[in-house]
């Protein structure tokens, strides 16, 4: 029953991913080259669509002759919102549908199999504790404000997919989100996760940004890294703390996510970093910039576009299997000297090749391992690789077939693994930062008054119910860790195909 209710699930979110796509634009990133396939937004958190026809635009808020107007479209957005007038009555109706419309959807609160598990209740108790704290306080609060204690609501229910206005919806012209406009610009530096902390990997070309590349970052303002990440678990929605680091590599390079936590003061952040020498190199950004919007869905939603390209500092050379064409749905290739199907997929929105299960066949005896690379992938419909895992899975023993996963394997990502897992397979690489209770999101609501969309989460899956796989902190870990460093990405180097070939030679 868990699986038919997944697959129409599954089938909904295609139909929703269909409309967007037509409807054009998204808020996924890439580092400036042409996209080959779709992603599945849920699992970012961003998408973008329009608001359907039915949905009436609201009255304008007047605003009192004793108000600060809001400023000009041009001023940061955390400016507009924090100037803007606040009716404390029609921001009380919108709090209260809020609350109406997670309560009501909600697995924790409906789901019979699991709204009565103490931790859930414990949940639902701390949502209205909060509710009821904001409601009270709303004559008192910035407009951003509200906004932010809304967001903060959402970060209860420990769920990756749950974030306040995540996606891009308009309602007679105005841009109806939140998290999707606090995050639009971007200071021209981009960060990468390794088991040590956050590095900066690629920046805007020029001497002045360039010399911090390849740094490990421990302060913003001041701020260490530690406590802005703490502060960050408080904010934005998570399935763990390796998707909440994850995360926040992402989203470290964002004045308005960093004015939300408290780190940016003004218009200047200041990042500072620790050379090999334990030496202090500081860089102050002042200039941020829209990120470029495609009119497709990308899959390495995690990197940057500007009008002008990132650069990076890396070794010259051939860079790894899983770090080449990023933008296509899935590849493969046959390592021969080792006799390794190398499959790689960037999403599970795309069927693997049809001829795939035939070439399997055709290996025959040339064939020896397998390995299933699904670093980074932020999810999709893995039922449609089961087919190919079963060929796979019967081709080679199940001590050569090899699945590696990360703290970006999510949603279905980690299904995927959990099938592979049954059938015998080594995970291989980082814990997933996909809790493995998943609660996915569906078709967003909109407040009566402000519009902000609402995201209504209404499906549950767990590995425990499917796979059997029932950790007790929810993390799903490899069977064999391995720590990828900074040095690894600048020297061209992966450590968990380096580990399979060692055990085939």
């Amino acid at each position: 029953m868990k699986r038919i209710t997944k697959l129409l699930f599954i089938i909904l979110t295609l139909a929703l991913l269909v409309f967007v796509s037509a409807c054009g634009g998204d808020d996924n990133e890439v580092n400036g080259q042409e996209d080959n396939g779709p992603v599945d937004s849920a699992a970012t958190g961003e998408e973008e669509i329009e608001t359907p026809e039915e949905i009436e635009t609201p009255e304008e808020i007047e605003t009192s002759t004793e108000t600060t107007e809001e400023p000009a479209a041009s001023s940061n957005i955390w400016e507009v919102w924090t100037l803007a007038y606040v009716d404390a009555d029609e921001w009380r109706e919108d709090i209260e549908f809020f609350r109406d419309r997670v309560v009501t959807a909600h697995p924790k609160f409906v789901d019979n199999t699991i709204n009565t598990l103490p931790r859930n209740i414990e949940i639902g108790i701390a949502f209205n504790e909060h509710i009821d704290q904001l409601l009270e306080n709303v004559p008192n609060l910035t407009k951003f404000e509200i906004l932010v204690e809304l967001q903060r609501a959402l970060v209860i229910f420990e769920n990756s997919h749950l974030q306040f206005g995540s996606i891009r919806s308009t309602v007679g012209g105005e841009d109806a989100s939140f998290w999707y406009q606090l995050a639009q610009n971007r200071y021209p530096l981009e960060f990468g996760l390794f088991y040590d902390g956050l590095y900066l990997i690629r920046a805007a070309e020029d001497d002045y940004t360039a010399r911090a590349l390849n740094l490990r970052l421990v302060a913003i303002n001041d701020t260490s890294v530690e406590d802005i990440l703490a502060e960050f678990q408080t904010f934005r929605g998570h399935g763990n703390i390796y998707n909440a680091r994850s995360v926040l590599a992402h989203y470290i390079n964002s004045p308005g996510i960093l004015y939300a936590l408290g780190v940016l003061d003004g218009q200047q952040a200041t990042y500072t970093f620790l050379d090999a020498n334990e030496e202090m190199v500081s860089i102050s950004m002042t200039e941020s910039f829209p990120r470029i919007n495609r009119n497709t869905f990308t899959i390495d939603w995690h990197l940057m576009l500007y009008e002008q390209p990132l650069v990076d500092n890396r070794a010259a050379g051939e860079l790894p299997l899983f770090l080449q064409n990023v933008r296509q749905g899935n590849w493969y290739t046959f390592i021969e000297d080792y006799g390794i199907l190398y499959f790689r997929t960037n999403t599970y929105m795309s069927a693997p090749p049809s001829h795939l299960i035939e070439l399997v066949a055709d290996l025959g005896e040339d064939l020896r391992a397998v390995i299933i690379d699904s670093r980074t992938n932020p999810g999709g419909d893995d039922t449609l690789y089961y087919g190919f895992f079963d060929a796979v899975a019967e081709a080679v023993p199940s001590d050569k077939l090899f699945f590696f996963m990360n703290e970006g394997s999510l949603s279905a990502s980690i299904f995927a693994g959990g099938y592979l897992h049954e059938l015998g397979a080594t995970i291989i690489g980082q814990p997933s930062g996909q809790a493995t209770e998943v609660y996915a999101s569906s078709t967003p609501r909109f407040m009566p008054n402000s519009n902000f969309n609402i995201p209504v989460t209404t499906v549950y899956f767990s590995l425990s119910d499917e796979f059997g796989i029932a950790p007790d902190d929810l993390i799903f870990r490899p069977h064999v860790l391995i720590e990828y460093t900074i040095d690894d990405w600048v020297n061209n180097r992966d450590p968990n195909l380096e580990y399979v070939l060692n055990l085939l030679r």
